[in-house]
């Protein structure tokens, strides 16, 4: 997210969502220079200068959804095949959110690597993985 001139990482700070990606996407809020309403966080992090920043998370249920894939059938090993439908359960995400959480705000210190997760309850979780090399 900072686009500014090039500076040295103890000046910037790196945010980053930890677990449940998929089923529990974190986005920032109204990020100051991508001119979007929400900005997904994901494992390779968001750069950005020290302050409050805001996030919210979503959370997805899946289910399993069939559908076929055409395999292969030996008739003979090494000399025949032909082609069968095989049913294959795939696991899919919902395409609407079915809860999402409060604002969660946050302020970054430069120098440093944070990381997000989004419980079960709703509830933005922080904590500081270390320095920001």
């Amino acid at each position: 997210m900072y686009s500014g001139p090039e500076q040295p990482k103890n000046r910037l700070a790196l945010i980053r969502q930890v677990d449940f990606l998929e089923s529990r996407p974190i986005f920032l809020l109204n990020p100051p220079v991508s001119g979007q309403l929400e900005v997904p966080v994901d494992d390779l992090g968001i750069v950005v200068l020290p302050g409050t920043y805001t996030f919210k998370g979503y959370l997805y249920k899946y289910r399993y959804q069939e559908s076929a894939r055409i395999v292969d059938m030996t008739v003979r090993p090494g000399e025949a095949t032909f082609p069968v439908q095989q049913r294959v359960l795939r696991k899919t995400r919902d395409e609407r959110p079915y809860s999402e959480s409060k604002n969660f705000e946050l302020t970054v210190e430069s120098g440093f690597q944070y990381g997000l997760w989004c419980t079960e309850k709703t509830k933005i979780e922080m904590k500081v993985l270390g320095p920001y090399p």
